[in-house]
């Protein structure tokens, strides 16, 4: 299984969370950046997000993670919307884990999300799958994992395996579970791992939620 499903060769689809199998002077770079960025203000880093560079926007979408606030989510909303796709798939990269654990705008971010699943382009497709497994991982609404099931069989092995990954997070109905069993024995290996991470996920959860609590 190579790297995580979301931002490789140009997009997002080879490393959902995190750029691999660079090498060490791209690793330097991506270091030097991540440390320059922390001194920019919004409205500069927002015009670098759509920068031609792999390591710069990823870097950026990143900070804008970690800061936040109104002004990047309706500034990710609008481009959501945007012709190109290279644009609306590090938009959905950038929201779906916008606030990182705290995701103050979840609900909002889904609805805008799940009809991204339909789009064109497989890379923002892939995206907005990936983006919707991050947004879910603490509960995952029906109408995610419905419209996840959805897309299980896209054509494009980059969106299945965000799929995967992404139903790791739902309710692992039967129905689910036959999809991940069906992905884990897909052609592609990519596809075969996350869906194998996507079942221990589901895992996890149910044990933990067998686990007695401390008092």
């Amino acid at each position: 299984m190579d790297g995580n499903p979301s931002l490789e060769n140009g997009g997002v689809t080879e490393g959902l969370i995190m750029i691999d199998g660079i090498d060490s002077e791209s690793e330097t770079l991506r270091i030097l950046v991540y440390q320059a960025l922390k001194a920019y203000k919004i409205k500069p880093l927002l015009k670098l997000l759509f920068d031609d560079n792999l390591i710069v926007r990823t870097a950026v979408a990143r900070e804008l993670q970690m800061r936040s606030g109104r002004i990047i989510f309706n500034f990710l909303k609008i481009h959501l919307k945007n012709k190109k796709a290279i644009v609306r798939e590090i938009s959905a990269f950038t929201l779906g884990q916008l606030g990182l654990q705290e995701k103050p705008f979840k609900s909002q971010s889904l609805a805008l999300l799940i009809p991204l699943l339909k789009d064109r382009s497989t890379d923002v497709r892939s995206a907005a799958a990936a983006a919707l497994g991050h947004l879910c991982s603490d509960s995952m609404p029906q109408s995610v994992e419905k419209a996840l099931i959805k897309v299980a069989k896209d054509k494009s092995c980059d969106v299945r395996q965000c799929t995967g990954f992404a139903l790791g997070y739902s309710s692992g109905s039967s129905e689910v579970l036959e999809i991940l069993k069906d992905l884990s024995v897909d052609t592609n290996k990519n596809v075969r791992g996350w869906a194998k991470v996507g079942m221990n996920l589901l895992k996890g959860k149910k044990l933990s939620k067998k686990s007695p609590k401390l008092e």
